[in-house]
């Protein structure tokens, strides 16, 4: 027998990672490179399992590459197969079935690998060309979008922000802190008040009686978070970045938002969620629950468990023991509880820390999964409905003026708080106009926002314009307050459609 060449034993490696870099691609918008690493480590870990499996079985290192790549490679798109069936067929599929299907297809391609073929090595090499092809476009599709993000800076269409040195050292240390609450959804009063019969006016009554303001017309540029907030930190909308009928976005942490807090000495502070991978933040300290690394799966790992065979653990209700279960399902919505609950214990904590600080909170509660109950306990339904957001913004509601009320009494000197929402509310069959209706609120240092400029139609792209004119004397135009109906990528031929969004405070 040939001895076996080096790049032999690379056909099982290159059918593990092909599903995954294919999931990454199809998802690029969303997915950082870095919530890669933990699925590609399990899963080579896996498949050299199966491989040290075979090769004791058949002592032929070319056909033990080839089944257990080949066996890795179906388990990671046994999903893909069950919902090509059943969305894209209409067939009724039944786990069992498919599953013993599988299991003797996989069963008659070893037997004709380990009785039929006698030197593997022809299709050994067919089957790494073929992949090696398809990796390596998918490589070079990931690459070209991670190079344009790198490449790309959300500048301004005009100057306007001064540059740090503009600024003593003693002027930098009296800086105040700036806290921007992200109530991811939360939408308007007089939307809660008209669409969903919620009168939250001891909320927003609570936040006035404190010193804040609360717009009362306020509206998104985006129906969706990463247009949104891609907007409102580059101090623009997002035409500057359109081109060759393609949006390309930059790293949060180089707009022109983080750019500038970062040249006045701030630095960043975030929480991790499950969406946190969505958004490229440089923030200088990250607050976890736990350990990101050996932690509660990811949003990207929840789509490779609905891509594979581990779907199976979640469908197939009560067929499993809870404990197989729990890390791929139950996990993620209590995850999604507990970090929510955990930022909102540690941001009263957080003006103790030193420096300059800018506190970004991405909060979950008033977005799906609606994990909480009114009263703050945890909510296990998987419904949609009006009638879980209103509970969930009940909660944030009852909770909020404590927990800003505890910032400020702890803090040296007066912060700057922000409480928004990023868009309005996830509900179903609700109008296009109700996705525009933002919560907005600002307590600026215990001082009135009039003088600086804070109207009540304000929209999300001037927020920060209109802080740094006021914080670092900086000279931002304000920009025509306009909503545009584009969701994602898909939309872009809608660039420029504008939505009409009433208000009736």
């Amino acid at each position: 027998m040939k001895k076996t060449k080096w790049y032999e034993f690379l056909t099982p490696l290159l059918l593990a990672i092909f599903p995954i870099l294919s999931l990454a691609q199809g998802n690029i918008d969303f997915v950082k490179l870095s919530a890669l690493y933990r699925p590609l480590l399990i899963t080579l870990a896996v498949t050299a399992a199966f491989y040290l499996l075979w090769f004791l079985a058949l002592r032929d290192p070319v056909k033990a590459g080839l089944l257990s790549g080949g066996l890795v490679f179906i388990l990671l798109s046994y999903g893909n197969l069950y919902l090509i069936l059943t969305e894209r067929f209409g067939l009724t599929v039944d786990h069992r079935w498919l599953l013993s299907a599988v299991a003797i297809f996989y069963g008659l391609l070893a037997a004709l690998m380990v009785f039929r073929v006698g030197d593997a090595r022809p299709l050994n090499s067919a089957v790494e060309l073929g992949v090696v092809a398809i990796i390596a476009y998918l490589a070079i599709t990931i690459g070209i979008y991670e190079y344009r993000v790198a490449h790309t800076r959300a500048t301004t269409v005009e100057s306007g922000a001064p540059p740090a040195s503009q600024l003593s050292a003693e002027s930098l240390a009296e800086l105040p802190d700036i806290y921007l609450i992200l109530v991811d959804g939360h939408t308007r009063s007089d939307v809660l008040r008209d669409a969903y019969d919620l009168d939250n006016a001891d909320f927003t009554g609570q936040l006035e009686e404190m010193g804040f303001w609360v717009a009362d017309c306020s509206t998104s540029n985006y129906p969706s978070t990463y247009f949104s907030t891609a907007s409102m930190f580059g101090l623009d909308y997002l035409h500057h970045l359109y081109e060759d009928g393609t949006l390309v976005f930059p790293a949060l942490s180089e707009s022109a938002v983080f750019q500038t807090l970062s040249d006045h000495d701030y630095q960043t502070i975030t929480f991790q969620n499950f969406v946190f991978e969505h958004f490229n933040i440089n923030d200088d300290l990250r607050f976890a629950r736990e350990d990101t690394f050996t932690g509660s799966i990811t949003e990207f790992e929840r789509l490779l468990v609905d891509t594979s065979v581990l779907r199976v653990l979640i469908d197939m209700e009560g067929a499993f023991p809870e404990a197989w279960v729990y890390p791929f399902d139950d996990n993620l919505y209590l995850r999604h509880y507990r970090d929510t609950l955990f930022a909102l214990e540690t941001l009263p904590t957080l003006p103790l820390l030193p420096g300059n600080k800018f506190v970004y909170a991405h909060l979950l509660v008033t977005h799906d999964p609606f994990v909480f109950r009114a009263d703050g306990s945890f909510n296990d339904t998987r419904t949609f409905d009006g009638a879980v957001y209103v509970q969930s913004v009940e909660y944030i509601d009852s909770v909020l003026p404590d927990i800003v009320a505890e910032i400020i009494e702890n803090s040296d000197q007066p912060p700057i708080i922000i409480v928004m929402g990023d868009h309005g509310a996830i509900v179903k069959g609700r109008p296009i106009e109700e996705r525009f209706a933002t919560l907005f609120a600002i307590y600026l240092q215990g001082q009135g926002p009039a003088a600086a400029g804070f109207y009540e139609n304000l929209s999300l792209v001037n927020v920060f314009r209109l802080l740094f004119n006021d914080l670092f004397d900086a000279d931002y135009a304000l920009l025509d307050d306009r909503s545009y109906a584009i969701w994602n990528n898909e939309d872009l031929a809608d660039i420029n459609a504008l939505v009409n969004i009433p208000c009736k405070p």
